[in-house]
């Protein structure tokens, strides 16, 4: 399921196994992912809590995160950050947003482009090459070890910086 940062179901997503139709499918067919960041009802708190929000490309990266404890994830439907999705994460308090897309070409094109988009309303932390597989396929160990430090000193000092 799919929900607002109020908690309201805008649609469903589901995967697609076979080769000839797209990888995902979204219902209704009206939804619109711009608006809309995977997992903000669950990490709305957290992001005004910190100042950050951690962004995946997908739905079940996102998921995985919330897993490893980092509540203050959320899917972005892609490699790209639209205008919806950014005023999304400023009514939340979102000072810094810590990148973790895939690890292929278009999680390089991703970062990028959200580096050039949001760099003006956030401090931008790319820990993407950290990442030696799809965050949702990531071993909980090495995340412990190599990733989740680095969040958690992002947080640390994004809060003294805005609470001092």
């Amino acid at each position: 399921r799919i929900y607002t940062d109020e908690n309201k179901i805008v649609g469903f997503v589901g995967r697609n196994h076979s080769s000839r139709q797209p990888k995902w499918w979204f219902n209704p067919k009206a939804f619109r992912k711009d608006l809309t960041l995977f997992g903000i009802n669950i990490a709305k708190d957290k992001i005004r809590e910190t100042g950050v929000a951690v962004l995946v490309e997908g739905q079940l990266d996102c998921v995985k995160l919330h897993e490893f404890d980092v509540s203050n994830a959320v899917g972005i439907f892609g490699n790209l950050l639209s205008a919806g999705q950014i005023s999304v994460l400023i009514k939340y308090g979102a000072k810094a947003l810590v990148l973790l897309l895939d690890p292929d070409k278009g999680g390089a094109t991703g970062v990028s482009a959200i580096t050039n988009v949001a760099s003006r309303y956030f401090q931008i932390n790319d820990l993407s090459s950290l990442l030696a597989s799809d965050p949702d396929e990531i071993a909980k160990q090495y995340f412990d070890e190599k990733i989740l430090p680095e969040i958690r000193n992002i947080e640390t000092n994004i809060q003294k910086r805005y609470n001092p």
